[in-house]
Parts: structure tokens; sequence; C-alpha cells
């Protein structure tokens, strides 16, 4: 089964497709080193962000993780090492400035714990400005009209469908995603989905929401605008921690 990533390039406005086995095999294969030579900071908004990119760069990605974090793994820097190998400018902001979910505070804390931390993390304020510097980043790396899209991972599929409201990006990824997040802010997954303004892509775990499924009202939503979204099922794994 061939999963993609809908990746924008510069116009004509068909989109390319970038096998799923380019993430996939570098969560398995690849380690980054602890030590970050891309990383950078930039625009005084996010703490640090990862950065990796090919000279021959023609599209950019904002890279979302899960409640992992930045410093809580090393395998989401590998993720973005092999996007950049397959053309992108990639950015992985670190959302979470400094901090992170760990195995440690699941243990001691549970399902129970995640809920506060993630509520913690707002869009308006804060995360935006962080999602939109990332965005600009990019587009100043690259050529004039050069598209960016997003990728998330759990947590960062609620980032990815945010900002797939901004007008931004023209296309997003997602995979295992809590798009639910949204409810924890007060707000509805499904009036999200409405408000979406690029073509999507879900890849769903077994163990997911039936609401973001194929069938579900948040994919249903979708369904209504003009590109619509497509929903694949069998994510087996895509935490990316070491």
């Amino acid at each position: 089964m061939c999963i993609c990533l809908l990746l924008f390039v510069a116009p004509p406005p068909p989109l390319l497709l970038l096998s799923m086995n380019h993430v996939v095999a570098c969560s398995t294969k690849i380690q980054s080193c602890c030590v970050f030579p891309n990383a950078l900071r930039y625009l005084a908004t996010t703490r640090i962000s990862y950065v990796t990119a090919k000279p021959w760069a023609r599209a950019g990605l904002v890279v979302a993780y899960d409640i992992f974090g930045f410093d809580g793994q090393s395998r989401i820097r590998a993720v973005c090492d092999r996007l950049a190998e397959a053309g992108f400018f990639v950015i992985l902001p670190d959302f979470y400035r400094g901090q992170q979910w760990t195995d440690a505070k699941m243990e001691s804390e549970g399902f129970a714990g995640i809920m506060p931390f993630v509520k913690q993390f707002k869009w308006d304020g804060a995360l935006d400005g962080d999602f939109d510097a990332a965005v600009a980043y990019v587009k100043g790396k690259l050529s004039p009209g050069a598209r960016v899209g997003c990728v998330g991972f759990c947590w960062g599929a609620w980032i990815a469908t945010k900002g797939s409201i901004t007008g931004t990006l023209s296309a997003a990824y997602s995979a295992h995603p809590s798009v639910q997040v949204e409810k924890l802010h007060g707000g509805s997954d499904v009036a999200l989905a409405s408000q979406v303004k690029c073509p999507q892509l879900f890849h769903t775990a077994g163990s997911d929401n039936a609401n973001i499924k194929a069938g579900g009202e948040f994919t249903a939503e979708l369904a209504k605008l003009p590109f619509g979204a497509e929903v694949s099922a069998g994510a087996a794994c895509v935490r990316v921690r070491v």
C-alpha cells in the first residue's frame, strides 16, 4: 500500500507524491546525533528550532512533534533529515520551549496527566506566532512562490490542522492524529475541519478516535471542502523516540 505525503512545488499546480516510506524508514534506520549542528534560534519566538535542507530544496515543511517534544527524542530529527534528502527545506520548531512529556511522568501521572500538560500550550497568542514565524523563515529560504506544507505527529497533527486554516500552507499530512486537542481549548474539531484551506492526508492507527477515521464527523466535514481529504488506515506507530 502506498501511503503518500502531499508535496506541492512551484506551479503548475498538480501535486507530487512522496512515499511515506521515507518517513517510516528513517524512524528505524537512522538516529540523529545528540548534538544538533543545524539547530538555530529565530525571530525570538520558539526557544530553538532544528533546520535541515539540501541546496536543491524546492518546497518547505514545518514539522510538528508529538508530546515527547524537542529534547525528549532524537529520531524526529532523523525524520526531518530524510525529508530534507527528498527535497524539502525542513524546520522543526520547539513549540514546547524545552518542555516535554516523559516516561517518568507517564508512570507517575498516567494518561490523566497528559491532558493538563497539553492544555498549557495554546494556539492563540502563542503557538500561532511560532507557526507563522516558522513558515516565514522557510519561505525566506526558498525561491519566490515556493510552497510550504506541514507534517504533524499525534499532538503535532493539531498544529498541522490549525496551521491549515491560516492560508499559508499548500498541504498537510498527519500521522496518528490527535485533532481532538482542539476540544481542550474550548473548540470543536469538526468546526476546525470546516475552516481548513488546503488538502489533507491523515494516516490513522487502529486505536485512534473514530471521529478522524473514514466516515467520522471530522473527515466528513473535510470532505465537504473543494479539495477534500484522504484518510488511510493502518499506522502501526509514529512514536519516534530513541
